[in-house]
C-alpha cells in the first residue's frame, strides 16, 4: 500500500517528537541545577580559611568575626577581636599554599605555608550547616587574643 506519491505511508514515531524534546530540556535542566547547587552551596575550608585571611589583611574586623565558628565567636567579644586582628595578621598570609587537608569528624585541619614564611601552620576550620568556620590556628586564639603587654 503506498500513498499518491508512490511512498509507503509514513509511520508514527512510538514517541511523540514534543514529548521526547520535552524531556531532553527537562533532563538538561536537572543537570543544570544540580551542578549549580552543588557548586553555590558548597565551599571547601581553603577558600574560606583565604576569605577570612583576606578580611584580617583588609583590616575588617566584623567580616572576619563573622567567619569565626560561633564557639569562637561567643568566647571571643568582638571588641577583643578587633584588638588581635594585627597579630592575625602577620601570621597569616592570604596568598597561602595548602601543604595538606585533613579532614576528621567535620574539623578540616589545613597545613599551610605563606609565601613568605619558612615555617608551615596548622588552621583547623569546622564544618557547620554546610559552611566551613574558621576555629583557628593550632593552639588555638587564646594566645593571639592575650593584650600585647607594654
Amino acid at each position: 500500500m503506498s500513498d499518491l506519491n508512490g511512498y509507503p505511508p509514513r509511520q508514527r514515531p512510538a514517541i511523540p517528537t514534543l514529548l521526547l524534546i520535552a524531556a531532553i530540556v527537562a533532563a538538561v535542566g536537572a543537570v543544570s541545577a544540580l551542578i549549580w547547587v552543588l557548586f553555590s552551596e558548597t565551599e571547601g575550608p581553603a577558600p574560606v580559611l583565604r576569605t577570612f585571611a583576606e578580611r584580617v589583611r583588609d583590616d575588617d574586623c566584623p567580616g572576619s568575626h563573622e567567619l569565626l565558628d560561633l564557639d569562637v565567636r561567643q568566647a571571643t567579644p568582638q571588641e577583643a577581636w578587633c584588638e588581635a586582628l594585627p597579630r592575625v595578621r602577620e601570621l597569616l598570609d592570604p596568598g597561602f599554599e595548602v601543604e595538606q587537608m585533613l579532614l576528621r569528624e567535620g574539623v578540616a585541619e589545613l597545613t599551610i605555608r605563606g609565601r613568605l614564611s619558612s615555617e608551615a601552620q596548622v588552621w583547623s576550620l569546622r564544618k557547620v550547616d554546610g559552611t566551613w568556620r574558621v576555629l583557628g590556628p593550632a593552639g588555638g586564639l587564646g594566645a593571639l587574643l592575650e593584650p600585647v603587654a607594654a
